[in-house]
C-alpha cells in the first residue's frame, strides 16, 4: 500500500489484519438508512489497487447483518473467503476516537479530503503566505507584509505613526518612520544589541531632538532589512545614553530605495533592483 493509500485506510479504520479479528457485529459501523457497511467502499480495494474504491450494486454480499459493496466479483469473492484479512479493523470505527472512550464512525473519504487540503495549501502557498503576511500585519504594528520580493507595506500604528520592525546587523530593532531625520538613528540600547562597539564612540555629530540639541556619534551599519528589503554600508547615527527613546528610520535608509510613500494608513516601500 502507499503512504497516502495507508492515511485513507485509517481514516476507514481499515488496516493489516495481524493480531485482530474481523469485526463483529456489534463492532461494525454500518449507515442506518442504507445499510450499507463503511459508506458502501470495496474493502478489498485498499490491498489490491492501494487506494479507497466505491463499490457497485451488482458486487453485493450480505454478510453479518450489513451489505457489504465491492468494485469487482473478484474482490466480493476474495471477502467471502477471507473476511478475516479484509475486514476493517476495529469494526471502521475511528481508532483514535475509541481510544479516548468515544464511537466516532470513519469514512474513507476523510484522509483524501485532507490530501487535497494539503494539495491546495502546496499550489497556493505563495499567495497564503501572502494573505498570512497581510493579516500579521495589520495585527502586530510595524511588521512589514510582503506585497512582491522588493515591495513592503506597512500599517499606520495606533498612536497614528508608522512602526517599523528592521533587522539591523541580523538583530530586530524597532524604529519609527521619521522623514524629518536626515539618518537613520539608532538609541543606546539599539545600538549594543546590534553589537556596535559603544564604548569607542566619539559624539561629535550635532542633531536636534524632542529633549533638545544634542550629540551623536556617526557610524556605518552593516546592514538594514524591512522585509523583503535589504540596504548594505548605510550611514547612522547613534544618540548618547538617554537621548533617544526610540530608533529613527531616516533618510539615509529611505533615500536608498526605489520609492517610498504614506498614502492614508499604509507605509509602501520599494527597493531597487
Amino acid at each position: 500500500m502507499t503512504g497516502l493509500a495507508l492515511f485513507i485506510a485509517l481514516g476507514a479504520g481499515i488496516f493489516a489484519p495481524q493480531a485482530i479479528n474481523a469485526a463483529t457485529d456489534g463492532q461494525l459501523t454500518v449507515n442506518p438508512d442504507t445499510g450499507l457497511a463503511i459508506s458502501g467502499f470495496d474493502p478489498v480495494s485498499y490491498f489490491t489497487d492501494g487506494k479507497a474504491l466505491f463499490g457497485r450494486p451488482e458486487f453485493e454480499l450480505n454478510k453479518d447483518g450489513a451489505v457489504w459493496r465491492f468494485s469487482n466479483e473478484g474482490n466480493r469473492g476474495a471477502f467471502e473467503q477471507h473476511p478475516e484479512i479484509y475486514a476493517p479493523r476495529f469494526g471502521g470505527y475511528d481508532p483514535v476516537a475509541i481510544g479516548r472512550d468515544r464511537s466516532v464512525r470513519g469514512h474513507p473519504l476523510f484522509w483524501a479530503v485532507i490530501g487535497l487540503i494539503l494539495v491546495f495549501g502546496y499550489t497556493y502557498r505563495a499567495e497564503l503566505r501572502g494573505i498570512a503576511d497581510r493579516v500579521m500585519a495589520e495585527l502586530v504594528p510595524g511588521r512589514a507584509a510582503q506585497r512582491s520580493e522588493r515591495n513592503v507595506e506597512i500599517a499606520r500604528g495606533r498612536g497614528g505613526d508608522f512602526q517599523v520592525a528592521a533587522q539591523v546587523n541580523g538583530t530586530r530593532v524597532a524604529m519609527a518612520l521619521d522623514t524629518g531625520a536626515s539618518a537613520v538613528v539608532l538609541t543606546q540600547e539599539a545600538a549594543k544589541a546590534a553589537g556596535l562597539p559603544i564604548e569607542l564612540l566619539s559624539y561629535t555629530v550635532q542633531m536636534e531632538t524632542a529633549n533638545g540639541r544634542t550629540r551623536a556619534a556617526a557610524v556605518t551599519l552593516d546592514r538594514i532589512a524591512v522585509g523583503g528589503i535589504i540596504e548594505r554600508s548605510v550611514p547612522a547615527l547613534i544618540a548618547q545614553p538617554g537621548q533617544l527613546r526610540t530608533s529613527l528610520l531616516g533618510m539615509t535608509f529611505l533615500n536608498r530605495l526605489e520609492s517610498w510613500q504614506v498614502q492614508g494608513d499604509k507605509l509602501t516601500m520599494r527597493g531597487k533592483p
